[in-house]
């Protein structure tokens, strides 16, 4: 069992809030490659706390259920309906790139072969080919990563008591450290030759977004309580950790200690009644944002290119091209989740109350 709190669903409207604002930022990181000029430093630490998010929040919602044993399979389901429709938009999108890009931009080189690829997305498998683990998405490595580890959650729950999330969290911070001192700093898990080093990334922050959930279900976390105007320091301290320089252990403090007490503050602290819409919306956006803002930002570029001028764009024209693809995405990202992502999260539901609940599910699996 993971705790005391009464609520099944908690909602965590500050995290939510946060985390948009992290799918906003990793957008504004790629895009700046199109500038030629780097402004978001740190953008990529972005990904461990959305991997610290995402343990927290699963271990909230599921973690009681999940503890009973026997609910591996329904929970990979689960999230296989969440992750998939906007990761199966994203890896389209990357193909209409790719088919179009050897046309209009003949000097770009992407994957010889398109459809393994295509075949390893649509498994949420990585592609070992050499480059990017996820050639048609590069931003969706870290779903690669995020679908396995809730695999590995689902069907281990029972036996992941703090003791044992203490002792991976801490073989994996040896891990991150490694990565530190090898690589420089943490942008690593995107291609196939740092691949160990995400696989370092996700199982610090993962069982660490878990173990918080596990303080916080205890009360032990009821001390902490921040006025509601901290929700705006908070997100600002975000910001700032994205645009300042710093080394690879100026990113290991940030991953290691600041991101866990940005939750811990986060959920403890109740969000300004005003702002309760943009954060509620912000969390919504976040997850489509995420995944397709990549492909959709090579798309627009490519489009600009095909019917641009031959020389490169003046910088103050590639920034308005720029806003305006972050826009389109923000916006594709909207219609996403009122036209996919709510009617399959309400025909979830419906299917719960059809008599499949986890718990009822969980009954019969035991032969009650």
């Amino acid at each position: 069992m993971t705790g005391t709190k009464a609520a099944p669903h908690p909602r965590f409207v500050i995290l939510d809030g946060l985390r948009g604002l992290a799918a906003l930022v990793v957008a504004a990181l790629h895009a700046q490659e199109y500038l030629g000029v780097e402004i978001v430093h740190h953008g990529y630490l972005m990904v461990d706390l959305f991997f610290a998010m995402s343990g927290f929040v699963l271990a909230a919602a599921y973690g009681d259920t999940l503890a009973r044993g026997g609910m591996g399979r329904w929970f990979v389901r689960v999230r296989l309906l969440r992750l998939y429709p906007m990761a199966l938009l994203g890896l389209a999108l990357g193909l209409l790139f790719n088919l179009l890009v050897t046309r209009y931009a003949p000097g770009y080189r992407g994957p010889s072969s398109l459809w393994i690829p295509l075949a390893d997305g649509l498994l949420f498998l990585p592609f070992l080919a050499g480059g990017p683990i996820s050639p048609l998405n590069i931003p969706g490595w870290s779903l690669i990563f995020e679908i396995w580890i809730n695999a590995a959650y689902g069907y281990f729950a029972p036996k992941l008591n703090s003791r044992l999330l203490t002792i991976v969290t801490a073989l994996a911070l040896l891990g991150l450290a490694a990565v530190v001192l090898t690589n420089g700093d943490l942008d690593v898990g995107a291609r196939q030759r740092n691949i160990l080093g995400g696989a370092a990334r996700v199982l610090f922050s993962f069982p660490l977004g878990i173990l918080i959930h596990h303080a916080w279900a205890a009360g032990a976390l009821d001390r902490f309580r921040a006025p509601p105007g901290a929700a705006w320091l908070l997100a600002s301290l975000l910001l700032a950790v994205a645009l300042a320089g710093g080394s690879g252990l100026f990113e290991l403090i940030v991953v290691v200690a600041l991101f866990p007490a940005v939750i811990v503050t986060a959920v403890t602290t109740p969000a300004p009644r005003a702002a309760v819409p943009l954060f509620a919306l912000a969390g919504r956006l976040s997850y489509p944002l995420y995944a397709i803002h990549g492909p959709l930002l090579l798309l627009c570029e490519l489009a600009v290119a095909a019917v641009g001028p031959p020389t490169p764009l003046p910088l103050g024209q590639r920034a308005a091209v720029i806003a305006a693809s972050i826009a389109l995405a923000v916006g594709l990202a909207w219609a996403c989740d009122r036209w996919i992502d709510a009617p399959l999260r309400a025909w979830f539901a419906a299917y719960g109350r059809r008599g499949f609940h986890p718990l009822a599910a969980a009954a019969r699996m035991r032969g009650r």
